[in-house]
């Protein structure tokens, strides 16, 4: 007898980040495709690429080439994500992680990297006179894949949001304890700052992200099975 069977690959990707709070959203936003993430194993042993670009897809695509050449024949996955503070014209966008930094504020050599708490301190400087119902603000992410230097798939999300007055929650990073998403109000918003952490909305703007690269990868192989006899 003969018939026809699907195999489904399950998908790998190598992310291309060092930082282990992307690296676990990630990695729970593509649990719901069946899609793996590992680290990229030369991400922290490489001069990272210049991140010079204008937008957030510009920075996504150079990390996405530049490291997918350093593992040839793999699924490369880079992002370049931040906060858009509408207020601040859209700052501090592709400079978030630079934020404090750009306003001279930096660590000495020898002290542990504080750039998160730097940069919110900033943040909360430049809105410390704005009122609360003005401080609209949204997380932005985009997705690149490549392998062996060529750009196979791209994706973009965003999560619109609320700046808080002050840090809420631990388990975050980046400005997730002064981000809260709008829809989440009320009981149910500080349910989540007291039982969960600022991760619990940092991993939704992955999710948006990631839902539409991960529908548009690659289908499932199919092949055919031949069998003579009882077999």
């Amino acid at each position: 007898m003969s018939g026809d069977y699907t195999l489904c690959m399950a998908l790998r990707l190598l992310a291309a980040t060092t930082s282990q709070g992307k690296l676990r959203d990630f990695r729970t936003a593509a649990h719901a495709y069946s899609v793996f993430i590992d680290p990229l194993p030369v991400a922290d042993s490489v001069t990272a690429p210049e991140e010079d670009g204008e937008t957030f897809l510009a920075n996504a695509t150079l990390k996405a080439v530049y490291y997918s050449r350093l593992a040839p024949g793999q699924l490369v996955l880079a992002d370049d994500s931040g906060l858009e503070v509408d207020v601040l014209g859209g700052a501090p966008g592709v400079r978030s992680a630079r934020f404090a930094a750009d306003s001279g504020l930096v660590d000495s050599p020898d002290a542990n990297d504080n750039s998160d708490v730097w940069n919110n301190i900033v943040l909360l400087q430049r809105l410390a006179k704005v009122p609360a119902d003005q401080r609209t603000a949204r997380y932005r992410c985009v997705l690149v894949a490549a392998r062996d230097g060529e750009v196979l798939q791209s994706a973009e999300g965003a999560v619109d949001g609320l700046i808080l007055e002050g840090p809420r929650g631990t388990g975050g990073f980046g400005y997730d304890p002064l981000f809260t998403c709008r829809r989440w109000s009320g009981r149910w918003r500080r349910s989540i700052w007291r039982q969960s952490s600022p991760s619990a909305i940092a991993g939704v703007r992955w999710r948006r992200c990631c839902r539409s690269c991960w529908r548009k990868r690659a289908p499932c192989r199919v092949r055919r099975k031949e069998a003579n006899g009882g077999g």
